[in-house]
């Protein structure tokens, strides 16, 4: 794992290039300047936070232990004492070592496994990410993640980033030991194909912030039986990834020297090609951010509204490389895009194409659009309606005997009724707060209160999805359910309304830009339509974004935001999981959190239903979709 990950750095003695910087880098490399120099960011300020949400911190840990006698040579911020360290280390014939540190000129790597035997050396890079031994395991030959002659073809991004990580290291390695030494370097990584025999295994770890000078570090301690650990079963697996690395070795070499000389004596700013891609960066920040790296690349056509990139799935075929021509040709206007822009070389406009040209097209005019069907879409509905959202976590450590890592375990569910035309948005909910495997208790409460009638709508899918997963979960421990498999059935056969669907397909607001997200659906009908903020008004009379004014949670002087999934997630894992399961205030405050935000995005769904009832009955549309807030 990265060597930030346990350790921040805001203000570091010399310019480095770690293997987070090198990831970061190959991606673009103007972004190694701006995060040297400390340029605000969209990813996020706690990184101890990221850790809880995925356990990653207990996978480190317990691949750690697995090694005995091994020796820790982590020296903290101290870099240099961390390279001296692991050099008088290295001198012993057999020696393991934890977070060796290699610093090579301005390129540094920590290592978080390394086994030494004679001139042969084992690289061990722990990520949390999990692998299936059933597909990736099935040969023993290296090079298992693909077959040669497709290249990085279909290779999901997770596996590039983690095999460039490990080459990094090997090259550095390579010049710190020397041609004649033997590297095999490997990823250790929770295996999907395997559960755990351990029960609240994550009640073996104990977790805290400690404040090391102007550093914040986070301490973690396995208080269980390490020698037990190693004698029993676990669920790492070791993937050997030689041919993967050596692949990738001469392009790393290259580029970790390039990066490495733009930091000294002090860091300049390497200048990539504009294109589609800096709508995500993470340097794109608020107008009110004191610098923001995307607009200093840009310059004034980061400003033009409305802009490219605020187009549709922008990162499409056939739009994507004209897309790209257009920016590097100095025009960044939506209205640069010309309807055959969108249109393949042979062929009418896909559906995609349609939705995109309505975007700019509506855009132009300033009105929302609305689609013919949208009206017989709010008629064809049977009441009670009952809009439902979901949270589920994914944890890499398995939660309880006989999971696998990253099965899914779903927490919280929230509900609006609705009984009838006209009648009040009624909240029902449910969260666990147990340490205790939720699905059945999940599952049950739903069903009782969706019952066996009515119109249940969703944003998107991922509720249905859940669902799905739930039950292959219970069929592969030999728990299936037929009743449940039945009722299940029964919502995506007439009783199920996707509203994202219904959007894509049915609806536009110039303020939604390209978006189809809830939060950004609501935000345009929220400002616009003053009758909505009317009928809710305990999400305030305001036009700003409701979920703006959700409240933060203040727990030990520090602020927590529950405002997305992603935050729910995390709040959820620290709750139960991490550092506050022992803080009875702490779980309270993040147990009302979680439900006002959850409560929220069914609520959401309501205030977008009532709204376009309004916008379909200037063309004869009565009220009898409108629902109000009790």
């Amino acid at each position: 794992m990265d060597c930030s990950s346990l350790t921040l750095f805001p203000f570091p003695m010399r310019h480095t290039l770690s293997k987070s910087d090198f990831t970061l880098a190959r991606t673009c490399a103007t972004k190694l300047y701006y995060r040297e120099m400390r340029y605000p960011s969209t990813d996020g300020d706690d990184p101890f936070l990221a850790l809880l949400a995925d356990g990653g911190y207990m996978v480190e840990e317990l691949a750690k232990l697995l090694v005995p006698n091994a020796i820790d040579v982590d020296r903290g911020t101290d870099i240099e004492g961390g390279a001296e360290a692991t050099r008088a280390a290295l001198r012993g014939e057999n020696v393991a070592l934890l977070e060796a540190t290699f610093l090579r000129g301005a390129k540094l790597a920590r290592v978080d496994i390394l086994i030494k035997r004679g001139r042969t050396f084992e690289l061990i890079e722990v990520k949390s990410g999990g692998c299936d031994s059933r597909h990736l395991l099935a040969t023993e030959e290296p090079g298992v993640f693909r077959a040669p002659a497709h290249g990085d073809a279909g290779l999901p991004g997770k596996w590039k980033d983690y095999l460039t990580d490990v080459a990094y290291q090997v090259h550095l390695l390579r010049e710190e030991l020397g041609d004649d030494a033997i590297i095999r370097p490997m990823l250790q990584l929770p295996d999907k194909a395997k559960t755990t025999s351990d029960d609240l295994i994550h009640r073996r770890f104990s977790l805290r912030r400690v404040q090391d000078g102007r550093h914040e570090r986070l301490v973690v301690e396995f208080t269980g039986d390490p020698a037990a650990l190693r004698a029993g079963e676990h669920f790492l697996s070791k993937i050997d990834v030689s041919a993967e690395v050596a692949a990738r070795l001469g392009d790393v070499t290259a580029d970790a020297d390039a990066l490495a000389a733009s930091l000294v004596p002090e860091p300049r700013r390497l200048i990539e090609v504009l294109d589609v891609d800096c709508g995500k960066c993470e340097f794109r920040t608020a107008g009110t951010e004191a610098r923001s790296g995307f607009h200093e690349c840009w310059g004034a056509l980061g400003t033009v509204t409305p802009h490219i990139l605020e187009l549709h799935h922008v990162g499409s075929k056939p739009v994507r490389p004209r897309a790209d021509a257009l920016i590097q040709s100095g025009r960044a206007s939506l209205f640069d895009v010309t309807r055959d822009a969108l249109r393949p070389m042979s062929g009418e406009l896909s559906a995609r194409g349609e939705r995109q040209w309505i975007q700019i097209e509506h855009t132009r005019l300033g009105m929302p659009w609305i689609g013919s069907r949208l009206r017989d879409a709010l008629d064809d509905l049977d009441y009670p309606l009952h809009f439902i959202d979901f949270e589920a976590s994914r944890l890499a450590v398995p939660y309880h005997a006989g999971m696998h890592p990253w099965e899914i375990v779903a927490f919280q569910w929230s509900c609006h009724r609705v009984s009838g035309p006209g009648a009040p948005a009624e909240p029902f909910e449910w969260i666990n707060v147990g340490d205790v495997f939720p699905n059945q208790d999940f599952v049950s409460t739903l069903r009782e209160r969706l019952g066996a009638k009515g119109t249940v709508l969703t944003w998107g899918r991922y509720e249905i999805d859940v669902l799905n997963e739930i039950a292959r979960q219970g069929a592969a421990r030999g728990e299936g359910n037929a009743t449940f498999d039945a009722w299940r059935a029964s919502l995506t056969n007439g009783r199920w309304l996707d509203m994202h669907e219904l959007c894509l397909k049915q609806y536009f607001h110039p303020a939604m830009r390209g978006s189809t997200s809830i939060k950004d659906v609501l935000d345009a009908l929220w400002a616009s339509d003053t009758i909505l903020r009317a009928e809710f008004p305990e999400y305030g009379a305001s036009p700003g974004d409701p979920y703006d004014a959700l409240p933060k949670v203040e727990i030990d002087g520090r602020a927590f935001e529950i405002a997305e999934g992603t935050g729910a997630v995390t709040a959820y894992q620290a709750m139960l999981y991490g550092e506050f399961r022992d803080n009875a205030g702490a779980r309270g405050k993040l147990r009302d959190a979680l439900l006002r935000y959850c409560r929220l995005d069914t609520a959401a769904m309501v205030m977008i239903w009532n709204s376009w009832g309004r916008a379909v009955k200037t063309s004869g549309q009565d009220e009898r979709s409108i629902v109000r807030s009790p």
